[in-house]
């Protein structure tokens, strides 16, 4: 009798095991390869500090070096001189926002926005980032766009269309397109659309201008 009632209680807690590992199964979401690299490129991917080295004489920025970490070891260090920042608060701070995942939608506008910005600017499944140049007047901020290279490096193009200029309002992984909206004086914006050919590089395919809404 014993016996019957160890074994019966052996099989009670295998079917009770076996149904919480069924209802796990069932609760745990299934990740696409897509996102999974992009989750995996997020966490492996590099961290950036920041160092206040020159001011001028108003207090603004004049030289900041930027120090890449990459496997919890500094692997790059930049040294970067914007062209005008604003007065810099005590203590020193850059703002930063990641638009590297398609999904997030971009708010960058001319009075609010962002001095550093991860994103793929050149749709090489890369992390690259933008840094700001100048903070800008009535036609808003402009920035410096650095690239990442196939051996996690970061390099300044200084042929790309968007360096020293504004960031864009839409960036298209399907098209490769990146949009522009930039405003001009009082009651205009215009729109730009840039293109990346594999074969030709970048290319403006359509440019309109458009009272301001």
């Amino acid at each position: 009798m014993k016996k019957r009632f160890i074994i019966g209680s052996a099989i009670f807690a295998c079917l009770l095991s076996c149904k919480k590992a069924e209802k796990l199964a069932v609760l745990k979401p299934k990740i696409s390869i897509e996102k999974k690299i992009i989750s995996n490129k997020k966490q492996n991917g590099p961290a950036f500090s920041f160092k206040l080295l020159k001011k001028d004489g108003d207090n603004r920025p004049r030289e900041i070096i930027t120090e890449i970490t990459l496997n919890n070891k500094i692997s790059q260090t930049i040294t970067y001189k914007p062209n005008f920042w604003q007065v810099a608060e005590e203590p020193f701070e850059v703002s930063q926002i990641n638009y590297f995942q398609n999904n997030t939608a971009i708010k960058e506008g001319v009075e609010n926005f962002h001095d550093f910005i991860i994103g793929d600017y050149n749709f090489d499944g890369l992390e690259d980032f933008a840094i700001l140049y100048d903070s800008g007047g009535n036609g808003g901020p402009s920035y410096a766009y650095y690239f990442q290279n196939n051996n996690e490096e970061f390099y300044l193009d200084q042929d790309f269309l968007l360096n020293q200029g504004s960031f864009p309002k839409k960036i298209d992984h399907i098209n490769h397109t990146l949009t522009t909206i930039v405003p001009i004086g009082c009651c205009k914006t215009s729109t730009t659309i840039f293109q990346l050919d594999k074969n030709n590089g970048w290319n403006v395919i359509s440019q309109k201008e458009e009272d301001m809404k």
